[in-house]
């Protein structure tokens, strides 16, 4: 059975630092197929993901892109704009070796 290609163009990156959640929204796209999703991510699987984007953007700074936003009940949001970094597509198969993500669902 043939195995399709997963990749991800990111839309953004939410790190809320109270409950250390950490949401990554953006388009999958795998094979002809494409569709919008969100999912969580551990610490470690953010490191690794932080790293690729860095490696796909050396003219920039990844993680300077964070801005904080400030809630209405004084905790910190980190969110990063995937939009402004040049390459912001990634093959989802780098986070294989973790535990499956899994998709938010409403």
């Amino acid at each position: 059975m043939k195995r399709f290609t997963e990749t991800i163009q990111l839309k953004d990156i939410l790190v809320l630092t109270a409950t250390n959640e950490i949401t990554v929204s953006g388009t999958v796209f795998r094979d002809h197929l494409h569709f919008e999703t969100r999912f969580n991510l551990t610490s470690t699987q953010l490191n690794v993901l932080m790293n690729q984007l860095q490696k796909l953007n050396p003219d920039i700074e990844v993680s300077e892109l964070f801005e904080t936003i400030q809630s209405t009940n004084q905790l910190n949001l980190f969110l990063l704009d995937a939009s402004n970094l040049t390459e912001n597509q990634i093959d989802l198969s780098m986070f294989q070796t973790f535990q499956p993500l899994k998709q938010i669902r409403a």
